[in-house]
């Protein structure tokens, strides 16, 4: 895992991700939001913990964006999204399908 992770990023990398989302506010944008969304937060994630979720959904919400959650029963924290793939994949392929019916 760490090899591929370093074959992607590189320390400049890891340090510009960093520094754009210390100065990035996405709240003032979340009205210009016109697609439905699909939230998805892993239960060991600490740097997005699935405490976060209420408030974010509340402010979509707020700003009349459809969004859905769905939290990841996995071990592997920040990562895994990637590692538990097949743990989310059916909702991810529901939240698909329901864009395609409806355009």
């Amino acid at each position: 895992m760490a090899r591929i992770w370093a074959e992607g990023f590189d320390a400049n990398s890891l340090l510009a991700l960093g520094g754009a989302m210390m100065r990035f506010d996405p709240l003032p944008k979340r009205a210009s939001i016109r697609s439905k969304v699909l939230f998805v937060l892993s239960r060991t994630d600490a740097h997005f913990p699935p405490s976060i979720a209420p408030g974010v959904l509340a402010a979509l919400a707020e700003a009349g964006v459809d969004a859905r959650y769905f939290e990841i029963d996995s071990e592997h924290g920040h990562l895994a999204s990637g590692l538990d793939a097949a743990k989310w994949e059916p909702i991810l392929r529901r939240f698909l399908s329901e864009l395609q019916t409806s355009t």
